[in-house]
């Protein structure tokens, strides 16, 4: 069991709030979202504030905290992680995302990460190549690149 589904499990007790294949859903966004937020070492109110947002807007409130609480302590869990196995967490993460959802619903998640780097204080060079990196591990790549490309051309 990795150490971010510990984190899960350690969350969900005693209510259980996330369960099933959309826990798993719920872990990998919020361990995507974070992939995304702190890529480039500035993980401001900005980029948090607007993944609260997101989850408030979609689900009962209950359920926000506690993907919220769930993105701090994923935020919280990065530092201690060499680089390079953080990264094959991800997209372990994103792999199992992948394996359930329509291509439709994984440039969904490319949008909603878009927006979580455009909440930043502008856009990096490696914000971009970890959303390139994302699409490529949801099996999008060549889709969300297009999208991926526009966030470019905005930027420059």
């Amino acid at each position: 069991m990795s150490h971010i589904q510990d984190i899960v499990n350690d969350i969900e007790r005693p209510s259980n709030l996330l369960i099933g294949e959309r826990s798993n859903f719920l872990l990998s966004l919020m361990a995507l979202s974070a992939y995304i937020i702190r890529i480039d070492g500035d993980f401001g109110m900005q980029k948090q504030g607007y993944v609260q947002y997101f989850v408030g807007t979609y689900y009962e409130p209950a359920k926000a905290q506690r993907c919220y609480e769930l993105l701090m302590r994923i935020l919280g869990e990065q530092p201690k992680y060499n680089p390079l196995l953080w990264a094959a967490k991800i997209e372990e993460c994103a792999r199992s995302i992948a394996s359930y959802t329509t291509s439709e619903q994984r440039l969904q998640i490319i949008d909603f990460l878009i927006l979580v780097v455009r909440a930043g204080n502008g856009v990096t060079q490696l914000e971009m190549m970890a959303l390139t990196n994302v699409a490529v591990w949801l099996g999008v790549g060549p889709v969300a690149g297009v999208k991926i490309n526009q966030l470019r051309m905005s930027i420059f």
